[in-house]
């Protein structure tokens, strides 16, 4: 199932439609585009705090047990958020 997340995130970044960092992801949740958070394993607690904070009740935040080389690796730039 992991390989089918990092795939689709692949084709969402080549598409234009994904949102990588904290800042990026707080702004897209904050005017109303996103649809779903992604957070890696390996992020430090804090983040996903604050990711889940943000997040609340108009987004739902999934942590996946890929790490953040992993999502590299198939997105083609650094993010665990």
């Amino acid at each position: 199932m992991s390989n089918s997340v990092l795939s689709y995130m692949g084709l969402a970044r080549r598409a234009g439609n994904l949102s990588l960092g904290m800042q990026a992801v707080k702004k897209s949740v904050m005017a109303k585009r996103a649809f779903l958070v992604i957070i890696a394993s390996d992020i430090s607690e804090k983040s996903e705090k604050e990711v889940r904070y943000f997040c609340a009740d108009k987004v739902k935040a999934v942590k996946i047990e890929n790490t953040i080389f992993d999502i590299t690796q198939a997105i083609g730039c650094k993010a665990g958020i």
